[in-house]
């Protein structure tokens, strides 16, 4: 995010008019205060953060199937041995 952010400012700090010049300093520091603020009011996340509940839930889905296919085999085997028993 802090990455972004500098970003963002250089190319900000490109477009000053020379008129503005004396004043780049004060311009900088409010609207880098203001940019950080509705930054955070996003409550936005990393990359690293996003990847990594990526992962997890990657790994959940593929626990989930695998629990979803032991539990269709043993009704398979329950409603298989129902059926023995029955005849």
């Amino acid at each position: 995010m802090e990455n972004f952010l500098n970003e963002f400012m250089d190319e900000f700090q490109k477009n000053i008019p020379p008129a503005l010049s004396e004043l780049k300093d004060t311009v900088d520091a409010h609207v880098r205060s203001t940019a950080e603020t509705i930054i955070k009011k996003m409550d936005l996340v990393s990359r690293e953060e996003f990847d990594t509940q990526l992962l997890l839930l990657r790994r959940s889905r593929e626990k989930l199937s695998d629990l979803e296919k032991k539990i269709e085999d043993l009704s398979k085997r329950l409603r298989d041995s129902d059926t023995l028993s029955e005849s």
